[in-house]
């Protein structure tokens, strides 16, 4: 009798591992997924800028001593972006990408800047400039959820971006007479990232599915005069397991 309980215990425990084992094998996620996603939108700047502008088209100086500060909107125009970047979502919570990023820069007509003693002081930008941002964007977001088993996530996170600011020039400056020269720089921008994720679609072997995203960013931070953006927009997410 002993021996016939010891081997229905032995069977009903074996019985137990089997199922519990099942069921996680059912219920689990995998562990990483990879992502690729097309982005765009709209770019509104930000932030203030100091000194004066140069007959150069990226330095600022003060004069007589000054440096006040101007806003962004008083040199640059709102733009738009896009990029193509490829990531993974580790653990269900920790997303990571690296891609390629650009941005359109655009230029206010003239810049009124106030100053003493005279009362303010136009620059008028030469038609025929063209500023342009090509970044490499890496980011690290944190997601609340899998958007695989919950159909939506929000998010939020950190990006660097680094790249060189182009300036493609033709023509003359009106005042100095002095003839624009191409040229580009190496910048950099910290960002905030904020957005959720909400699935669309998933393939019928439930190991990929499409994503749109809403996509927004704020650069807090930039090298030298980089212009800063409220980045919104939108982006459509490849999620996929091998």
């Amino acid at each position: 009798m002993y021996r016939f309980s010891k081997t229905i215990m032995l069977a009903a425990a074996l019985i137990l591992v089997i199922s519990v084992g099942s069921a996680w094998s059912i219920t689990k996620v995998p562990a990483r997924v990879s992502v690729i996603d097309i982005s765009g939108g709209y770019s509104l700047i930000t932030g203030n800028y100091g000194g004066f502008r140069s007959n150069s088209w990226n330095e600022w100086f003060g004069i007589g001593g000054s440096n006040p500060s101007v806003t962004g909107s008083d040199i640059y125009s709102p733009t738009f972006h896009f990029g193509l970047s490829y990531g993974q979502l580790r653990n269900n919570h920790l997303f990571y990408s690296v891609g390629f990023r650009y941005t359109k820069i655009g230029l206010e007509d003239s810049t009124i800047v106030p100053f003493s003693p005279s009362p303010g002081i136009i620059y008028l930008e030469q038609s025929g400039l063209n500023l342009n941002l090509y970044d490499i964007d890496f980011n690290i977001n944190y997601y609340q959820s899998n958007v695989a088993v919950t159909g939506w996530s929000p998010y939020v996170g950190l990006g660097m971006r680094t790249g060189f600011q182009v300036l493609s020039a033709e023509g003359r400056d009106p005042v100095t007479g002095l003839e624009w020269a191409s040229e580009s720089e190496l910048k950099f921008a910290l960002a905030l990232n904020l957005g959720i994720d909400v699935k669309l679609t998933s393939a019928a072997s439930n190991r990929s599915h499409f994503v749109l995203s809403s996509a927004n960013s704020f650069d807090f931070l930039g090298s030298g005069n980089r212009p800063r953006y409220l980045n919104l927009g939108l982006a459509l997410k490849y999620y996929f397991r091998p």
